[in-house]
Formats: structure tokens, sequence, C-alpha cells
């Protein structure tokens, strides 16, 4: 016993020297292709400044960006405040495309009527290219830089937190659908197992999608003024769900958490892609608009500076997405 203890234990000291080795020489590596990388460019851009810039160049402008006061002379605000404008667009788009995604994803994975009636819709709304909803947009949400909710001015554009929804819900309800309708079918074989199956519902899930098309219909037709809509949209879900509280509770959101976070994940991605987007199509005041008023100045220095500005933002974006990812699908079993 004692000649395999040391053993075992002589051979996991052979080896733990080797994991920092094999760890700084990945990152010397990395660090190695970026050193290489910028010193090329430095060496072919010096040719053409004017076309490729060069990485001292995108340094400075990025540095006078960040330092700037006013960005644009027909823009006020510093560099910072388009900054938060844009980050403040993103964030309630999100927000807004997650309880719009959740809803939908719910419904759609629990409920068969739902699932047949809404799934060919959303299906064509997500196939369709981001762009032939502009115009239509335009003319819902006006290009305006703020607008008033409740009385208090909000300085975002609702063109812009409407463009994020659109890119962001339906990838949001996939995911949350494709979550529950895989654990609903888990759920069905378990009970028929045990003979635990009660009834199906029918009639309260056809009540419940009779009475959403009829807000639909009715906000539609300004019957109800919107804020009525969606207030009766939640209390159809609500009832739904009371229905159901013990298995929306219990099994169906703990099990679609992990599902939910990668849709998170996927949706967050595209949401700062939609925002500059956005902000570039429109003329809206924020990152996007840097990036067009550099476009037509042919300022190619502050065009790559925003480049590598949203390079950053968005791998920072990302790695906070994973790790919340990570964290909420740590009880899932590992696959090998």
């Amino acid at each position: 016993m004692t000649t395999g203890s040391s053993t075992d234990a002589a051979s996991r000291s052979s080896e733990e020297p080797r994991r920092p080795f094999r760890i700084s020489r990945v990152r010397i590596l990395q660090l190695s292709g970026i050193v290489v990388f910028l010193a090329l460019w430095q060496v072919f851009g010096g040719r053409k400044p004017e076309w490729y810039s060069q990485p001292t160049r995108t340094a400075g402008e990025l540095w006078h960006l960040l330092g700037a006061e006013e960005v644009l002379p027909y823009i006020e605000g510093s560099f910072w405040q388009l900054l938060l404008k844009s980050l403040g667009a993103l964030v309630v788009g999100i927000v807004l495309s997650f309880i719009v995604g959740v809803i939908l994803g719910f419904l759609i994975g629990r409920y068969r009527v739902f699932r047949v009636a809404l799934d060919p819709y959303l299906a064509a709304i997500y196939s369709v290219p981001r762009v032939a909803f502009v115009p239509i947009m335009v003319v819902w949400f006006g290009i305006a830089d703020r607008f008033l909710a409740g009385g208090v001015e909000v300085p975002l554009s609702r063109f812009v937190i409407a463009s994020v929804v659109v890119a962001c819900s339906v990838l949001i309800a996939f995911s949350t659908a494709a979550g529950v309708h895989e654990l609903m079918k888990e759920y069905n074989e378990v009970s028929y197992a045990f003979n635990l199956r009660g009834g199906k519902g029918a009639v309260e899930e056809w009540a419940g999608a009779i009475l959403l098309v009829i807000a639909f219909l009715a906000t539609a037709a300004g019957w109800l003024s919107l804020i009525q809509g969606v207030v009766l949209v939640f209390a159809t879900v609500g009832l739904l769900v009371v229905r159901d509280r013990h298995m929306f509770l219990k099994i169906l959101l703990p099990g679609a958490v992990p599902f939910l976070a990668t849709g998170l994940r996927i949706a967050v991605q595209r949401a700062l892609i939609a925002v500059i987007v956005a902000e570039f199509l429109i003329g809206v005041p924020g990152l996007g608009f840097v990036i067009r008023d550099a476009r037509a100045a042919y300022h190619t220095d502050r065009l790559f500076a925003m480049a590598l500005l949203l390079m950053v933002l968005g791998g920072t974006i990302v790695t906070i997405t994973k790790a919340v990812e990570a964290r909420l699908s740590s009880w899932r079993p590992k696959a090998f």
C-alpha cells in the first residue's frame, strides 16, 4: 500500500510542473501572433495609411475619442455619452427581448396549440433579413433619439430598441421552446410509465389562445390601447401559468434555465450588431453614428479605432454571458 501511494504521489508531482509550462507556451504563442500581426500592420499600413491606417494611428485616434468632449461638432455629448446611449438601448432591448422571448418560448414549448399557431410565423419572421423591417419600423417608431415614458423623457431611441427586440426575441423564444419541449417529452414519458398523466387541458389551451388573438386584434384595431393589450396578454399568460404553476416552477423553469442562458448569450451578440446597424442606418446618436460619420469623411483611423473598440466591447459581453451560462448550466452532466 505504501509503495502504491508513493508511486501515485510521485506521478502527480511529476505531472504538476508541466501544466504551467503548457499554459505559458500557449500564451506566448498567442502574444507572438498579436505582435507579428501588429508589426506587419504597422509596416504595410505605412505605405497607404489612408487605406489601412496603422496601429499607432489607430491607438492615437482611440485615445482622442475617449478624451474628447465632443466627438462630432453637430452632436452634443462626449464619446462616453454616446457609448452610454448605445449600451442603454442594448440593455433595454435585451430585457424586452428576454421577456417576450421567454413568454413565447414557454407557450410554444408547453402548449401544442400555440406551437402549431405561432411556430411557422416566428420561423418566417426569423428568416426575413432585418433590413426589410427598417422602413416599417421607421414609420412605427420614428427616428428620434428620445421619447416620453410615463411623462419622463428617456434619452434613447425607440427605433434602436425595437431593432434589438426584432433581432433577439425570436431567437430567445426558439431556444426556450426547444428546452421546454424537450423537458415535456421526458415528463410525459415518466408520467406514462407511472400512470400519472392527467388531462391535457385542451379547453384551457384553446381559451388562452383565443384570448391572445382577441387581445392582438383589439389592440391592432384601436379598441384597446397598447398598454391595455399588453395587460390582457400578460393576464392570459398568467392564467395559464397559474393552472400549471407546479409544473412551471418545479420542472420547466429550472430545467429550461440552461437553454435560456444559451439563447441569451447568442442574442446579446446579435443585439450589439442590431444597435450599431440601426444607429448607422438612420443616424441616431451613438457608436453606429460615429462609424457612419467616419465613413462619410473617409476617416480611416477613426474607422479602425471604432472597429477595435467594438471588438473589445463584444468580447467583454461574450465573456460575461459565457460565465453566466456556465454558472447556470453547472448542474448539467458533462458530455465526454
